[in-house]
């Protein structure tokens, strides 16, 4: 038997009511006489508890054909639609009706701005588990995507990091249409440049950040290490000063590979010590770099940025990486650190024994934690 029809009426003195002015309350003409659909509980009477008149809902069921499978599905949709509401808390522990505890939510709701409602979505999408995208986007009238988007910052609050190396002198980086040409160097020789740029990049995946520190000497852990603490110092403590754990995505080489202790000591004592912070490290595997964010939403748009343009100095380095941006919101910072970084340096075995690391269960090598060693 499917739900047919259902008329809603009050009546304050139900006793009274008797079966025969049943036929003229209810718009419709019945296939059957009143009494025997009461006898064949085809009729149902369902009391609306909190009501301040009696109110009672009649129910009139009857078979459908098997031919009319648009209401089938109607009604099938529709009752998967209100199971799937779902209650944050029980109403009855708060003496409220269900009613006022959803307005309650909708009212917190409303107040939120639109990063926050999709964290939000997405933190209860997170607790209701299988169906909660679906669950939460109807009940607070959103996208489903938009809420697996917030389930997704939440499941990958973290930066991406990289590096760049660029020559400054008065080199050719590329070709571009212009109404003059520019005379550079024919040929890209160290001894001809009056510098080098180390551009390290770190990119926030949630908020669509990036932020680069240009070194002036080598690429070391040391130099590494330096400029995520310099990014958590100026900018990640503000939009993520409250989380328990930085995820950092990294390459498995170069100043952070995967097996190198400079690496690991140094995020330690910059940023792990100093900061309080806990650090979770995932490094991609070998020849798996380009699977990185961070090479085709940073430094992808950086390189076109400055497209046949020589970087004859620091500042106009600088300039072209600040300036970058995309119509996704990419917001750029840069940073010129000048400090000289030596290479071939090793930690020292009590430094190393001292680190508080711990390999996670799955591919140790490349996913571990470096937890403050206070």
């Amino acid at each position: 038997m499917q739900f047919l029809k259902c008329f809603d009426f009050v009546q304050r003195e139900f006793s009274r009511l008797s079966i025969v002015p049943l036929a003229a309350i209810l718009p419709m003409s019945l296939p059957v006489p009143c009494t025997s659909m009461c006898r064949t509980r085809s009729i149902n009477w369902l009391c609306n508890a909190g009501s301040p008149a009696r109110s009672f809902r009649v129910c009139i069921c009857t078979p459908l054909a098997p031919s009319d499978r648009a209401i089938q599905q109607g009604q099938l949709l529709t009752r998967r639609n209100v199971e799937a509401i779902p209650t944050v808390v029980d109403a009855s522990l708060l003496e409220v009706s269900e009613g006022e505890l959803k307005a309650a939510i909708l009212s917190f709701y409303s107040l939120l701005d639109e990063q926050q409602r999709r964290l939000y979505a997405g933190l209860e999408s997170l607790k209701l588990g299988r169906g909660g995208d679906r669950s939460l986007a109807d009940f607070l009238e959103l996208d489903p995507h938009t809420v697996a988007r917030g389930r997704q910052q939440l499941l990958t609050q973290g930066v991406e990091v990289s590096k760049k190396r660029e020559l400054i002198g008065n080199f050719n980086s590329g070709v571009k249409w212009d109404r003059s040409s520019v005379r550079v160097n024919h040929h890209d020789f160290r001894s001809d440049a009056s510098g080098v740029g180390i551009s390290y990049g770190i990119y926030d995946t949630p908020n669509n950040r990036g932020t680069v520190c240009v070194g002036i000497s080598h690429d070391t852990p040391a130099f590494a290490a330096h400029s995520i603490a310099t990014w958590w110092k100026r900018e990640g403590s503000r939009r993520h000063g409250r989380a328990p754990k930085l995820l950092v995505l990294a390459d498995s080489g170069g100043s952070n590979g995967c097996s190198s202790w400079a690496w690991k000591t140094e995020i330690q004592v910059q940023l792990c010590n100093p900061f309080g912070i806990t650090a979770a490290i995932a490094h991609y595997p070998t020849c798996a770099s380009k699977w990185n964010p961070i090479e085709h939403r940073l430094f992808s748009e950086i390189s076109k940025h400055w497209a046949a343009e020589p970087l004859v100095s620091y500042d106009k380095m600088l300039g072209f990486i600040r300036n970058t941006s995309t119509k996704t919101g990419l917001v750029v910072t840069a940073y010129l650190d000048r400090t000289e970084y030596p290479t071939g340096l090793k930690p020292a075995p009590t430094l190393i024994s001292s680190l508080a690391l711990k390999p996670a269960k799955l591919l140790p090598r490349w996913n571990y934690t470096i937890a403050p060693n206070l």
